[in-house]
């Protein structure tokens, strides 16, 4: 039931794994729990590094990289 939305095209991130440009930005949500709203911030060559509750404070950021 999830759903999403990209926002932007464009956002610059800075998490501690490090600085991204041009990510992508979806706010996603569930119409089965209406509290639960959130960015994502998507970075090419990388995928997920950004995860932001909207009018929280919690917040999922990438720290390293395992390969």
């Amino acid at each position: 039931e999830d759903m999403g939305e990209v926002s932007s095209l464009s956002e610059d991130v800075i998490v501690p794994y490090g600085s991204f440009t041009d990510c992508i930005k979806t706010y996603e949500w569930n119409p089965l729990d209406p509290g639960s709203t959130e960015y994502k911030y998507y970075a090419k060559g990388i995928g997920l590094v950004l995860e932001k509750a909207v009018g929280g404070s919690e917040k999922v950021e990438l720290i390293d990289i395992i390969k």
